[in-house]
This record gives C-alpha cells, structure tokens and sequence, in this order.
C-alpha cells in the first residue's frame, strides 16, 4: 500500500491540504515548544476529511480511522515545514506508517454469539458468509472456552440481561433458549473481530427472518415492538486461541428478556434459507448484485429490530430507496415508488396505494407527522420491501452486475414506445461508432 500525491486527487489534496494547515495554525503550542490537537468542533469535523479523502480500502474503516487519529498527533509534533505538498506528504508519510504499523498487529479472535433458535439450525450447516464460517456450538462445547468470566462480568455489570435468568440463587444463561454460535476471526484489533463478527450474524439473521416473516403478517400490535424473530446476540464475547476472553463483551439491554423466545426453524424457512445462504457463501465483488443485495438486507435488518413504529416505517423506506437506487441516484420519492411497483409487479391499480406511502413518508420526514394507524401501514410496507428483497434475489441468475441491474430498473418501466424510441437511439449511436471505428455492434 502505498498513500502518495500521485493518488489523491487534485481537488482532494486541496481540501486535505487546508484542513492540515488550519490544524496546524490553531493549535497551541505547550511549554517544551511543541504543539497539540486543538479538540474542538473543528478537529472533528476536519479530521472526518482527512479520513474521507485518504480512505484505503485494503484495510478495516476502524483501523485506518485509528491511524488518522495516531498520525494526526505525530505528525504534528514533528512538522516543521510549512511548504503546501512537503506539508501534505509528510503527513501522509506519517500515516502510511501507522497503518503498516497496525497491520503487523493483526489476530485470530474466536467470537462467542448466541441466537434464540432451535435446535434445528443444525440443519443449515455449514453455515458460511463472505468467507467466515459460524459454527453452531452445543452448551457443552463451551467448556474449552473460560466462558465464567464472561458470566460474571455480564451479572455485575448488566444484571438484567436478557441471557440470564436466575436459578436458585444465581443467574446462569438461559441455554434453553439459546444456541451457541462462533466464528473465527483474523483482525487488527477486537474492535473490528466484533464488527466482523456481528456483521455475519446480522446477515444470517436477516436471511432467517425473511424466510420467516413474509409468513405473517401483524397489523396491530398492543405496544412497540420490534418485527424480528431472530434478536441480536444478547452477550459477544471474544476469546482468544486459548480460550481465554481478551476483550469487553457487548450486551444488549433495550430489548425486554421476554423478547427472547427460542424460535425453531420451520420446514420452509429452512427451504428458503438454503436457497439464499449459498449466494453470500463466499467475499462479493463491490461490483455484483450479491453486494448490492447484502446491503439491502443489512437495511432492512436494521429496520424489523427496531420497536419504534416511526422509526421501523422510515427504515422499511430506506430498504425500498436503496434497493431500486444504489445509494448514488438522486431521483425522487415518485421515481423510487414507480421502480419498486415494477420490480414487484404491481398492477397499475395498486401504484397509487404506494403513492400514499410516499406522500406519509414526506409529511413525516418533512413536517414530523405521522399517521395514527401507521403501526397498521408498517405491515404493508414491510411485505413490499420484502417481495422486493426476493425479487432481486431472483434476478442474479440474469444479471451479473449491480450495473446490468440498475439500468433494467432503469428501462424496465418505460413504455413499449418509449422503450422502442430508446432502443433505436442506442442502435443509431452503435451504427455511427461502427462506420467510424469498425465497430460491429452485437446482435
């Protein structure tokens, strides 16, 4: 890896060479005459370009935001040029270091997550996600990790964590309603083995709970209360290769214990799974569908654990937005609803039902209203978002790319004339660029 002036672009050296220099004008100078970080607003707001234009994508975001952190005091302390690009290459020097330096810190994490399934999970293995393998663990085979310690830290510290109930005199986990899961994870620091690990988790959870949840729907409920069947893991604890916990875990404590309810996998939830989980067994090009497909799933994960009706309503939107969009279009709500009747296939009839979706979903993002029968609406959205999900998925057998898909959003809901004219306008631009090229067009 290499971070030098040749990569970055001209208007990105720009603004990383102002932000630098203010970081250097502004902040003071102590008694041994060197200077420190000035912490304000504008540190912040600054060093969050400086990551945002030296981004290196061979490593994790967490560890290059790190080494921004470490490299922005040294480089500081040591700066004693003033000259605009031995100013910014000294920096960048200085941070290449660190990253090469954190680098050679990289280990191997054995992380312990538990999922309210049953016992039938087993029936799934080998469960593997972009290359990492989540093994399902019985209680017994715990023994070889020093799972007490985890214990006891969770009793002291979160005593009403939803793994726990109290037997006798002692709260011990709930392994009636748990399964064990572990994945084995190579990383620079703990921080980024749990992202790792809770990531995988995530997108095995999504996969389950839309095997599951488009069996049912629930257009009132009592109180708030999250959509999700499969909860995010109450306890992760990270282990090292000795069984020994290296590392804080992470408990869970906005979810109420009764939340967790052991939830067996029936016979076409499996069948569904086993259809999706081979799709993501392996690291995704950022190119594919598969990737485009993972980040809708993570969305729409995000948005079944949430027990906030608002909130669940405008996170189902976003699964909508993102699914038709890829995150970089700019087009409107009307435009977003038009492409997901046609990836659904909704009749004509229906497409100004979502039209009032969109209309709900700009009153309450624009003027902070929301219907009083939105925990009835939610369903409906969370079906389309859904069939959208399994719509997509149904697609990567046609389309390689998330390019190839983007532009069949894009043309699939013109008009038979509409797409007739577009189609004479390509064959008239590949005509001209054959006479001048010897370009035969295929076909």
């Amino acid at each position: 890896m290499s971070l030098n002036l040749n990569n970055i672009s001209r208007q990105d050296q720009s603004a990383l060479l102002q932000s630098l220099k203010w970081i250097k004008e502004n902040s003071p100078i102590s008694e041994d005459g060197s200077r420190k970080l000035f912490f304000g607003i504008q540190y912040f707001l600054l060093k969050e370009i400086i990551t945002r234009y030296t981004t290196c994508t061979s490593i994790p975001e967490g560890i290059h935001r790190r080494a921004i952190s470490l490299a922005m005091q040294k480089w500081l302390i040591n700066s004693v040029t003033d000259e605009d690009d031995a100013l910014l290459s000294a920096f960048l020097r200085v941070l290449e270091l660190e990253i090469n330096q954190l680098k050679t810190d990289q280990q191997v994490f054995n992380v312990l997550m538990f999922l309210n399934v049953g016992e039938n999970i087993h029936d799934l293995e080998p469960i593997s996600i972009l290359g990492d393998k989540l093994i399902i663990k019985t209680w017994n085979d715990l023994s070889t990790f020093r799972t007490e310690e985890l214990w006891k830290e969770i009793s002291l510290n979160y005593p009403s964590n939803p793994i726990f109930a109290f037997l006798g005199n002692k709260q011990r986990p709930r392994t009636w309603v748990f399964s064990p899961i572990l994945l084995t994870a190579k990383s620079y620091v703990a921080e980024d083995a749990k992202s790792i690990a809770e990531d995988r988790f995530d997108i095995l959870r999504a996969i389950l709970n839309l095997s599951g949840l488009r069996e049912s729907v629930t257009f009132y409920r009592s109180e708030p209360k999250q959509y999700s069947i499969f909860l995010p893991t109450p306890v992760l604890g990270l282990f090292d290769m000795k069984g020994n916990l290296v590392a804080p875990f992470r408990a869970v404590d906005k979810l109420d214990p009764d939340d967790y309810k052991k939830s067996p996998l029936k016979d076409t939830w499996l069948s569904s799974a086993r259809r999706m989980l081979p799709l993501f067994e392996q690291e995704v090009k950022s190119s594919s569908i598969e990737h485009h497909i993972l980040g809708v799933l993570r969305l729409y994960q995000q948005a079944i654990d949430l027990s906030s009706t608002e909130s669940a309503f405008l996170g189902m939107w976003q699964v909508l937005e993102s699914a038709v969009t890829f995150g970089s279009e700019n087009i409107s709500n009307q435009e977003i609803a038009s492409r997901v009747c046609e990836l659904v296939g909704l009749d004509p009839l229906f497409r100004n039902g979502l039209k009032l979706f969109t209309e709900m979903r700009n009153d309450y993002v624009h003027n902070g209203n929301f219907v009083q029968e939105g925990d009835d609406l939610l369903p409906t959205l969370k079906l389309i978002a859904e069939n959208c999900i399994i719509r997509l998925i149904s697609l990567v057998a046609d389309f390689h790319t998330s390019q190839e898909l983007r532009v069949y959003l894009q043309y699939y809901p013109l008009g038979d004339n509409e797409l007739s004219r577009t189609m004479n306008v390509i064959a008239a631009i590949q005509k001209t660029r054959a006479a001048k090229s010897g370009y035969k067009p295929a076909g």
